[in-house]
Order: structure tokens, then C-alpha cells, then sequence
């Protein structure tokens, strides 16, 4: 009971802590995310409450280390515990990076579809662009739409195109875009340009889903086997409380625990980085 409120009272001076220092620990906070800031915003996401969680993050990690290293006498756990914390948001933000190309990757083939149709029934191509804006869901149909608005202001169509492409860096958007400023500025059949580039693009959405089918069952395997140390000594403590609680109570035992768990960290990360493939 004592320790439950001591660990109560920590964790709420932390908080207190770190909220009132809010400006000064956003600071922090935004050199750590420095690199991965304007790819959030490059990609339209919404990264408003990222200073809010990233106060949260703060509290978890020096809660953690407080309760763990100082109370509980348990550093080489604490310092393990907090290295996981400290990483885990720019896990999180490189997947939501992740998540929102592929949902371009996948989105672009069919509105170079729409456009190229669009294109055959006789509109123009900024009004094909602005049609297929309306007709497809978002991410992609924000950076179509500001493609149309930036036209309708008086910018040439091009250099809209070409704004977006640069922003975007997106492989799959930069042969789109690139069929359409090359056929714009040599001339040619917009429409067909666009069927051929959306049947590449449909190729590679292939091949690229292909690789993550055939990747996901080793990715998977590899974050059950490495939850397969935590399993088993959690095993061992139901059937022996005493010795298990050796490992946690003594400092040698503590960094036993601390090498296992950092080799199943290299381990897991050595191999997504084999199951990491790039077309």
C-alpha cells in the first residue's frame, strides 16, 4: 500500500512537473522530433496534439525510471524500460508515415484511372483533376484539390503539379506527375499517357503488396518470438514465485534480465531490418 502511494505521489509531481514546464519540454521534445515534424506535415497530418503527447511521454518516461531505478531499486530494468519508452513515439510516427503512403500508393492508380477517363470524355485535364478530387476519399484527394485551387488561382498547372510531387516525395506520385508535366510540355495524348502510366502504377501496387504479404509472417514471427522470454519467465514465476523473484530482487539478476532483453531488442530489430525490402 505504501508503495502504491509513493508511486502515486511520483507520478503526479512528474506531471505537475512537466506540465508547467510545458514550453521549455516542447522545446525538447520538438529537437527530438525534428526530422520526422515536416514529414507529417509534407503528408497533411495532422500533428496539432503531438505537443500533448509528447507532455504524456514525457511523464512515462521519467515516472517509469523514477518508480523502477529510485523506489523499486531496480536501475538496470528501469534503464531498459526507458529506453523502450523513449523510442516508442518515433516508432509510432514512422509507421503513420507508413500507413499514409501506401494509402497514396494504393489511392493514385485509380484516380490516374479517373483522370485518364476524364480526360477521354472530353474535359480538360484540370477539370478531370478537380473531378477525381471530389470522387476520391483522403489523403490523396487533398492533394488533388490543392492542385485545382492553386490552378484556379492563376498558377500554371505544371507548377502545381510539380509543388505537390516535390512535397510528397512519393515515388508512385512523382511518375504520375512526371507523365503529366512531360506530356504537357512535349504534347501528346493526356488520356493515353495516363492509362499507361496507371497499369505501371498497378504493377508496382502489385508487387509492392506482394512483398508485404510474403514479409508479414516472418515480421510477425519475429515479435512472437520475442515476446517468447517475457512468456516464459512469467511461467517460471507462477510455478516459482522465490527463484524467479531472484532475478528481479538481486543486481545480477536484474542485469541477466537487462542483456536477454536487450539482445531480443537487436535481435527483433536486426530482423525487420533483413524483412525490410525495397523495389
Amino acid at each position: 500500500m505504501l508503495l502504491f502511494l509513493a508511486c502515486l505521489s511520483i507520478a503526479a509531481a512528474t506531471f505537475l512537473t512537466i506540465f508547467s514546464l510545458g514550453p521549455t519540454w516542447d522545446l525538447v521534445t520538438g529537437r527530438y522530433l525534428a526530422d520526422i515534424k515536416p514529414k507529417l506535415r509534407r503528408l497533411n497530418i495532422d500533428d496539432s496534439a503531438l505537443d500533448r503527447y509528447m507532455r504524456w511521454w514525457g511523464v512515462t518516461l521519467v515516472g517509469s525510471f523514477v518508480v523502477l531505478g529510485i523506489i523499486m531499486q531496480m536501475i538496470p530494468i528501469a534503464l531498459f524500460v526507458g529506453f523502450v519508452i523513449f523510442v516508442s513515439p518515433r516508432y509510432f510516427l514512422d509507421y503513420m508515415l507508413d500507413r499514409r503512403r501506401s494509402m497514396l500508393r494504393d489511392q493514385l492508380v485509380r484516380a490516374s484511372v479517373g483522370v485518364a477517363n476524364g480526360c477521354r470524355a472530353g474535359l480538360g485535364l484540370p477539370q478531370a483533376i478537380e473531378k477525381v478530387a471530389f470522387d476520391t476519399p483522403e489523403p490523396l484527394s487533398l492533394e488533388l484539390k490543392r492542385i485545382s485551387r492553386d490552378y484556379r488561382a492563376g498558377r500554371p498547372l505544371q507548377d502545381a503539379i510539380r509543388e505537390v510531387q516535390k512535397r510528397l516525395d512519393i515515388e508512385s506520385f512523382t511518375t504520375f506527375s512526371s507523365a503529366i508535366i512531360v506530356t504537357l510540355q512535349k504534347g501528346g495524348n493526356i488520356s493515353t499517357s495516363l492509362e499507361r502510366i496507371s497499369r505501371g502504377l498497378e504493377e508496382i501496387q502489385r508487387l509492392e503488396r506482394k512483398v508485404e504479404a510474403d514479409t508479414a509472417a516472418g515480421k510477425r514471427m519475429a515479435v512472437i518470438l520475442s515476446l517468447f522470454p517475457i512468456g516464459f519467465l512469467g511461467m517460471f514465476y507462477v510455478l516459482d514465485p522465490v527463484s524467479t523473484g531472484v532475478l528481479f530482487e538481486t543486481f545480477v539478476g536484474q542485469l541477466v534480465v537487462f542483456t536477454v532483453l536487450a539482445i531480443v531488442y537487436v535481435a527483433w530489430k536486426w530482423c525487420l531490418s533483413i524483412l525490410d525490402l525495397d523495389l
